[in-house]
């Protein structure tokens, strides 16, 4: 496996646990360095093993980036009510 491949992997795996835990500027910091790294792949050299891993790791971190957007639009839509409405709490 060319070293650049197994870097790419490695980042993707470090992003997966980033954002598991919610470290959000680590996560941000590794995206760049995973562009910069997948802008120095030859093409083709991901074989499927790779390719399908890689693929793996991706889906859960889009997952885990939906229902984090999922739930700042839920917090933002429910500060807009309690802005406009006041809080039902009383």
């Amino acid at each position: 496996m060319v070293m650049s491949v197994k870097k790419f992997i490695e980042l993707a795996q470090a992003l997966d646990r980033a954002l598991a835990s919610e470290e959000w500027q680590l996560a941000e910091d590794l995206l760049e360095e995973r562009r910069r790294v997948l802008e120095s792949l030859r093409p083709g050299s991901l074989d499927e093993v790779s390719r399908a891993e890689i693929q793996a790791i991706d889906a859960r971190c889009m997952k885990r980036l939906m229902k984090v957007q999922s739930g700042l639009l839920s917090e933002a839509k429910r500060r807009q009510r309690v802005a406009q409405y006041g809080s039902q709490d009383h």
